[in-house]
């Protein structure tokens, strides 16, 4: 694997902020950012300087869940990666991050729901003083957009941190965020605030008219539909789910009309076996209507457009959206970022912003269906 090209002055400081156990803080810190939402599946990556400008990193398409600290790939003072598992394809803009931040320990880059939808803004946020506070930087900038993966958009983040020397937080154009921090905890702190911070100013944009109590799903509340065996030949091979007054799945009985609905998606399509209903505030505003995409995420794995199409897979209807996943964890995830689209789809609305283009989205979505979707049996993965 060839090294990138790190450009001048690279330079590796002789003292830098160290974790006491390196890799076993990006382990717990992946875990970390799954428990706060902060990521879903394999998304977004994790990295910790071990010595000088050298880092190790989370490897691309790994599940955090599983990873051990031996999975981790290794990024020397040069660029070259070393380790059983192909590093992340983001891990040369973690590199500029140690070169260009000398008191960097870890290094997180997220695909976190309110920070993602105000990358889409056409300028970057100057911050209120208590929005400063707790970020520790006056300004939350966005990076130029880049496809993910590419100099382009490592070299938008460059550019960022080099211009503003005193900013650790950092938006990418349609992408997410990255954030450099001093410790395990600094980072994550760090990456937690910045979300307050983002629905803060997302909350503070956009009209809030609609709540999710009157947006309750139809009478017959059901949030999700699981197929026990492929095809259905009757409604009884599907099983239907609520929720509890404590967020649990339980079953119930559907209405004959979420019954058809269901059963047509499932025969539509024969690699489904999880539905998740989606009534979102912010998604209920493109109900009826088409959503295209805002972030590279939603490019990649529902397409040039979510409508009414129920091939597709987010299917919006007039009071609900279905979310068409292989597995459970995959309509979660589809769900996941139908959500944050919305959000960044708001945000475009109102600072008449286009979205991605469509050769780009179309670009995206291939390469993503070509990469993971023909892996047997293997869920979508992140980069």
């Amino acid at each position: 694997m060839s090294a990138p090209d790190f450009g001048p002055g690279h330079v590796v400081p002789e003292q830098v902020p160290l974790t006491a156990n390196p890799r076993e803080d990006v382990i717990a810190l992946s875990h970390d950012l799954l428990d706060h939402g902060l990521v879903v599946r394999t998304w977004g990556n994790v990295s910790a300087r071990v010595r000088g400008n050298a880092f190790v990193i989370t490897p691309s398409g790994r599940s955090y869940s599983t990873m051990q600290p031996e999975d981790l790939s290794e990024v020397d003072d040069d660029g070259q990666a070393s380790g059983p598992f192909k590093p992340s394809s983001e891990y040369p803009m973690h590199a500029l991050c140690y070169r260009l931040r000398a008191d960097a320990a870890m290094v997180i880059h997220t695909h976190q729901p309110y920070a993602s939808a105000l990358s889409v803004s056409p300028e970057s946020f100057e911050l209120s003083d208590e929005h400063a506070r707790l970020l520790g930087q006056d300004i939350l900038p966005i990076a130029s957009y880049g496809l993910p993966g590419t100099h382009t958009l490592h070299h938008g983040v460059e550019q960022v941190l080099f211009d503003h020397p005193d900013v650790n937080v950092v938006l990418m154009r349609a992408h997410g965020a990255l954030v450099c921090g001093t410790s395990k905890s600094d980072a994550l702190a760090r990456a937690t605030r910045l979300e307050q911070v983002c629905r803060e100013i997302y909350e503070r944009l956009v009209p809030q008219s609609l709540t999710e109590a009157e947006l309750a799903p139809d009478a017959d509340g059901v949030v999700m539909s699981r197929r026990t065996c492929t095809p259905p030949d009757s409604a009884g091979q599907i099983e239907y789910f609520t929720r509890d007054l404590e967020g649990q799945f339980v079953p119930c009985s559907p209405s004959t009309l979420t019954v058809r609905l269901h059963e047509q998606c499932y025969a539509k399509r024969e690699d489904v076996t999880a539905i998740h209903v989606c009534t979102d505030s912010q998604v209920s505003t493109f109900f009826g209507r088409t959503l295209t995409p805002q972030l590279d995420d939603f490019a990649q794995i529902v397409g040039l457009r979510a409508d009414n199409r129920l091939g597709s897979n987010v299917v919006l209807l007039s009071r609900a959206a279905l979310c068409l996943g292989i597995d459970e964890g995959d309509a979660a995830a589809i769900e996941y970022v139908l959500e944050k689209n919305a959000r960044a789809a708001r945000i475009a609305e109102i600072t008449g912003e286009a979205g991605l283009s469509t050769f780009d989205s179309l670009l995206m979505n291939v390469v993503y269906r070509l990469k993971y979707s023909k892996r047997a049996g293997a869920a979508p993965s992140g980069h």
